[in-house]
C-alpha cells in the first residue's frame, strides 16, 4: 500500500515537472519571438534612418527650405547622433 502511494506521489510529482518545463519553454519561445520582431523594427527604423541620411540635402531642396550651412551641418550631425545611437541599441547577436 505504502509503495503504491508512493509511485503514486512520484508519478504526479513528474508530470508537475514536465508541465512546468513545457510551459517554460513555451515563455522563452513567446519572448524570444518578440524580441527578434523588436529587433527586426529596430533594424527597419535604423534603414529608414539611413535612407534619410543619405537624401536629407535632396529631401530638403525638394521641400524648398533654404536653410544655411550651419543649421544643415547641425541636422547632419543630430542625424548622425540618432543613427550611430541605434546601433548601439541594436545587440551583436540574435537568438533564433
Amino acid at each position: 500500500m505504502i509503495a503504491a502511494s508512493t509511485a503514486a506521489t512520484s508519478s504526479s510529482n513528474t508530470s508537475t515537472t514536465c508541465s512546468c518545463t513545457t510551459i517554460t519553454a513555451a515563455a522563452t519561445a513567446v519572448v524570444a519571438s518578440i524580441t527578434t520582431l523588436l529587433l527586426l523594427v529596430l533594424q527597419l527604423l535604423l534603414l529608414l534612418l539611413l535612407l534619410l541620411l543619405l537624401l536629407q540635402q535632396q529631401l530638403l531642396q525638394l521641400l524648398l527650405l533654404k536653410l544655411e550651412g550651419v543649421v544643415l551641418r547641425v541636422l547632419q550631425l543630430l542625424l548622425l547622433l540618432l543613427l550611430l545611437l541605434l546601433l548601439l541599441l541594436l545587440p551583436t547577436t540574435t537568438t533564433t
